[in-house]
């Protein structure tokens, strides 16, 4: 459809474009190939790639995903537990600038887990009335260490898959098994 942009930056033949690190951690190991774009934990701090040059509108439906895993060794190492991955995902409106958050499109999908790894929640952000902060919650029991999720955020897409400005379809998924889906507005 026209109305749609396809972007499929890793499906094995197109060239990926460049990505550049930001952010308070700067000094991670990364590897943009034609197939994934695989990033190492550095441990307790937040990790920041941005695609360089890609240019969409906003307000029409388009996916991101992620595969991860969480390693048990990881929420008890460095005296600071890591037990949780975060995907964000944030998009630069027309007129838009750093500053300019009336301008800027940003959704946050992060899956918590529970100390014993039994579990946990999925916590939604992006800006609301110029501010960044939580908007849901949602409990979960699926999730634990040492497994490969994929999250998928399906962003102007409605719960039905429908496309709709304003709302995020999240679902998560452990091989090919659905384990969560939920929309936010």
């Amino acid at each position: 459809s026209p109305d749609l942009l396809a972007v499929d930056e890793f499906n094995g033949t197109t060239v990926p474009g460049a990505w550049d690190p930001h952010g308070p951690v700067r000094d991670f190991s990364y590897v943009v190939g034609r197939d994934a774009l695989r990033m190492t934990d550095r441990g307790a701090g937040n990790q920041h790639l941005t695609r360089r040059g890609l240019t969409l509108d906003a307000r029409l439906p388009y996916t991101v995903e992620a595969l991860f895993t969480i390693p048990r060794a990881s929420a008890t190492e460095r005296g600071s537990p890591i037990n949780s991955f975060c995907l964000n995902f944030n998009v630069q409106g027309d007129g838009g600038s750093a500053t300019d958050l009336d301008h800027l499109y940003a959704h946050a999908i992060n899956l918590d887990l529970a100390g014993d790894g039994s579990g946990g929640s999925m916590k939604h952000m992006g800006f609301v009335d110029g501010g960044f902060r939580q908007i849901g919650e949602r409990r979960t029991t699926c999730c634990t260490f040492d497994r490969e999720y994929r999250l998928r955020a399906e962003v102007n897409t409605d719960l039905d898959g429908t496309p709709r400005v304003g709302f995020v379809r999240v679902t998560l998924l452990e091989g090919r098994a659905e384990r969560e889906r939920f929309v936010v507005d």
